[in-house]
């Protein structure tokens, strides 16, 4: 894709599509990695670069490549974010995979150590990638 900046893990055909943008790409980006190299799962993460007009078209051909589409958004769960908008145009153009997001905690942004707290992280990336290719987390 030429407007989309795509990464794959090396290691076969990926199990698990990231999508994001800004820091959550970062994240992905280290999700990924870990994902490869504790769990042997390769992953694509796709960053979107721009969030208006979102590349849906782009991003449906991705998932339907993939099959399981994990959207990291920083924004809060229930504030609207790009995921909302993402797996609404998956779900009605009939993608048949699985799909889940990673999203903020309902909450004022705290400062310092304590945004762990409520912003995602990769920890939460690669647990939540996990569970959605069906497979469990080890220690």
């Amino acid at each position: 894709m030429a407007t989309l900046g795509l990464y794959e893990t090396d290691g076969g055909e990926p199990q698990l599509l990231l999508v994001s943008y800004a820091n959550g790409l970062r994240l992905s980006l280290q999700a990924a990695q870990r994902l490869r190299a504790e769990h042997g799962t390769a992953s694509r993460v796709l960053d979107l670069r721009w969030l208006n007009p979102l590349p849906l078209e782009e991003l449906r051909v991705q998932a339907a490549e993939v099959g399981s589409i994990l959207v990291v958004d920083e924004c809060r769960r229930t504030g609207g974010g790009v995921a909302d908008a993402i797996v609404a145009d998956l779900a009605e153009h009939g993608f048949a995979g699985r799909m889940a997001s990673v999203r903020a905690v309902d909450s004022f942004v705290p400062l310092g150590t304590a945004t762990s707290a409520v912003l995602v992280g990769t920890n939460q990336i690669v647990e939540a990638g996990l569970q959605l290719i069906g497979q469990a987390m080890t220690a």
